[in-house]
């Protein structure tokens, strides 16, 4: 067969017409998975709502990359080195693993639980649809979704300001709270934090890099969720610092990081003050142990009530839910620890963690330090809540990113490359 295109051959990659058509296609897909969330979604089908087929319950974006995935496969001639073989070895494997827990949930009857892994870790796997493209347009996707979070940034800093949503939310909260163009809150300020450290792995002036910054991170302080608030500020500290130039003579370098350390702890106490006479930090006048944060830890009473067979493959979120509402008078289960293990039980929940944690291995090493905070602080703020159980897609979007803005690592001599299609290479 007769290849349409050639997708990551020697030194430099040409891209031919119809592979410029799929990147335009992936890109979108990339895209259209954050900016088509269940809120929008539920307005034309049961995404998320009770009823409705089972076609339904998975993003439509998943059945787009099925369809690219299938005409790659037969149109291109993927060629990949060493790094890139080990990278689709480590998001198969995070594939697989997961395949087999949703096998493992419907054997234990809680198949109808564990329909998020699908939307949130499965759909990893397309991720893979990178590496078609060589690394400047690699980057191009990771700069699409930037701008994508941007917007979103704006849609909330106005909403914040005018106390009226763009998006149908219904959720009632003690205090308003934008959502800029995301499901949630807590998502809208999950990727205003993230995207700070992201922004600065790219390959922007650095005064785009500060206008962009500045401009998450207002949205950030807009968006009332606090994990993510705090973790963003140390995130934009450490990057000031990282920010002088290693070139400079020590002496001189130490001197200006003295300095940035002396500006912000000015800098502190004024933008503090600003925020909270704009009404931005409504939310930390309880103080951080609050009833949501008290609520993130009495939910881990519910392993004392386990028996060792629940514990290690999994009670079912039902049973944990009624505990959860009946005896311990909470609203929801706001772990994503409890959740896992209440559906996959501790034995599949622990081998999952190890997998994720070797795709990350595999994709950060040589990553830069800003690429590094972002994936970092990803799972510290998803952790804190429910977030990465769920059906938002961080996980695939955050490989994304590392694959976008990680430079490709240096061979010394020829790389060997692994072939997809099993064909010979062709000879230059």
């Amino acid at each position: 067969m007769t290849a349409l295109a050639t997708a990551a051959t020697g030194r430099r990659r040409l891209a031919s017409p119809v592979l410029s058509a799929v990147y335009v296609v992936v890109a979108a897909l990339f895209v259209s998975r954050v900016a088509v969330g269940e809120l929008l979604l539920n307005q034309f089908m049961s995404y998320s709502t009770d009823g409705g087929s089972m076609l339904e319950k998975v993003h439509p974006s998943f059945y787009g990359f099925m369809a690219v995935s299938a005409f790659t496969l037969v149109a291109f001639r993927v060629e990949l080195n060493a790094w890139e073989t080990r990278v689709v070895r480590a998001i198969l494997l995070l594939s697989g693993c997961c395949l087999s827990m949703l096998v493992f949930a419907g054997l234990r009857g809680n198949a109808g639980s564990a329909g998020f892994l699908i939307d949130s870790y499965v759909m990893t796997c397309f991720a893979a649809l990178m590496f078609l493209f060589p690394p400047a347009m690699r980057a191009g996707i990771g700069k699409a979704l930037l701008a994508f979070f941007l917007v979103s940034a704006a849609v909330g800093v106005v909403e914040f300001a005018t106390k009226t949503r763009l998006l149908p939310f219904t959720e009632g909260e003690p205090t308003f709270r934008p959502i800029g163009l995301s499901s949630h809150p807590l998502t809208f300020g999950l990727w205003c934090a993230v995207c700070i450290p992201l922004t600065a792995a790219t390959d922007w002036t650095r005064r785009t890099k500060v206008m962009m910054c500045s401009a998450f991170y207002l949205a950030l302080a807009a968006s009332g969720a606090r994990t993510a608030l705090l973790g963003g500020s140390v995130c934009v500290f450490l990057l000031a610092v990282a920010a002088i130039r290693p070139n400079v003579v020590p002496q001189r370098r130490f001197q200006r990081r003295v300095v940035v350390v002396l500006a912000a702890a000015l800098a502190v106490p004024l933008i503090a003050a600003v925020l909270y006479a704009a009404g931005a930090l409504d939310r930390f006048q309880g103080g951080l142990a609050d009833k949501n944060a008290e609520a993130r830890v009495v939910i881990y009473q519910v392993f004392s009530t386990l028996s060792w067979t629940d514990f290690l493959f999994g009670p079912g979120m039902p049973a944990v839910t009624h505990y959860a509402t009946a005896k311990l008078h909470l609203v929801a289960v706001e772990s994503v620890i409890v959740v896992f293990v209440a559906i996959f039980g501790a034995l599949w929940s622990a081998i999952f963690a190890l997998v994720l944690a070797y795709l990350q291995w595999v994709t950060l090493r040589g990553a830069s330090a800003a690429l590094v905070m972002a994936v970092a602080l990803c799972f510290f703020i998803g952790s804190s809540n429910n977030g990465l159980a769920s059906r938002e897609p961080p996980m695939l979007i955050m490989t994304v990113f590392t694959l976008a803005f990680r430079p490709p690592p240096r061979q010394k001599g020829p790389s060997p490359r692994a072939r997809i299609d099993g064909r010979r290479p062709r000879v230059a």
